[in-house]
């Protein structure tokens, strides 16, 4: 971002960056809980402009698409494309596998093939992300 586009996004309604990244990773073999459709939501701790955007949209999504869970991880995990919008001083979350209990260890390798995807999973997790970003940004609330 150049410094007058920054000024001019933060004048705007920017709730915050989604970065949406390895949701066709799901592997019941490879997943130290030995389970499918569990994902991870990343944020940085103590931040509750994150915390709250998080809940809307994990609620949200769970209203659209239930077949499928992102745990929400409090651990500012840095190492994707999120980080450009954090360092600038900007809420961002990460939607993606769950890197502490499913690791794809294919992952930036020669190995890393369309082939080794979980398309259920990508497809479930597209839905509960897309409703979760929608019900959020119309103001739907989650009945319990």
């Amino acid at each position: 971002f150049p410094s007058h586009d920054t000024l001019e996004l933060k004048k705007q309604n920017f709730l915050g960056f989604v970065n949406v990244s390895m949701i066709g990773h799901d592997s019941k073999r490879e997943d130290k809980e030995k389970k499918n459709n569990n994902m991870a939501m990343y944020f940085r701790p103590n931040n509750d402009r994150e915390m709250n955007l998080a809940s809307k949209i994990l609620n949200g999504g769970k209203k659209t698409w239930s077949a499928i869970d992102f745990k929400p991880v409090a651990n500012a995990m840095n190492s994707s494309s999120h980080q450009v919008f954090w360092d600038r001083g900007f809420d961002a979350l990460v939607m993606t596998q769950n890197w502490e209990s499913d690791f794809n260890p294919r992952w930036h390798t020669p190995n890393d093939f369309v082939e080794t995807l979980n398309l259920s999973t990508w497809a479930s997790a597209f839905k509960f992300i897309t409703g979760g970003v929608l019900a959020h940004q119309l103001g739907i609330e989650k009945k319990l």
